[in-house]
């Protein structure tokens, strides 16, 4: 089995972001009409949003999980901790 690399953590978040990116260019574009006109009923604000945030939350659990793949795969020490956030145990 081949342990992931840095390189395939930096590729998994390349590919997450620019989803996002892209889901919320559209997200932006689908809250007008043609006209440029804001869409302003509420439902479908409320479901354009939803749907918006559905998305984005899967593209966020793959950047979570390459995460904790490569962290598994490479943990150095106990010592590390999961939570550490300062980016030194990158």
């Amino acid at each position: 089995m081949n342990q992931i690399t840095k390189e395939d953590v930096g590729r998994s978040y390349g590919v997450a972001t620019e989803r996002m990116h892209r889901l919320i260019a559209k997200f932006y574009e689908d809250l007008f009409n043609r006209e440029g006109d804001p869409k302003r009923h509420p439902g479908y604000v409320i479901e354009l949003t939803q749907k918006l945030r559905q998305q984005i939350n899967f593209e966020l659990d793959l950047v979570r999980e390459a995460s904790n793949q490569f962290y598994e795969a490479h943990a150095e020490s106990e010592s590390e901790g999961l939570f550490r956030l300062d980016g030194k145990s990158s």
